[in-house]
């Protein structure tokens, strides 16, 4: 695993996206809401404001998911 990386699977789907020929994304880095909350993404992509996260890792109920995610995009 690479240094920064919390788990298996996040660190599978960064070689998947590598070996498929994306750059290397950010791991776990820290990223404000509107807010103010500061999340922490398994994989972000600064570039095209793009965050990979587990619903775990939200610690919100799904019906306030999508306004989450809209947060993400608007501060990626």
């Amino acid at each position: 695993m690479r240094i920064g990386a919390e788990s298996r699977p996040e660190t599978h789907l960064r070689l998947l996206l590598v070996t498929s020929g994306l750059p290397e994304p950010l791991l776990n880095d820290p990223t404000s809401l509107l807010d103010g909350e500061v999340l922490h993404p398994d994989l972000k992509y600064v570039q095209w404001r793009i965050v990979e996260v587990t619903s775990d890792d939200l610690h919100v109920d799904s019906s306030s998911l999508p306004a989450r995610i809209r947060e993400l995009i608007a501060t990626a």
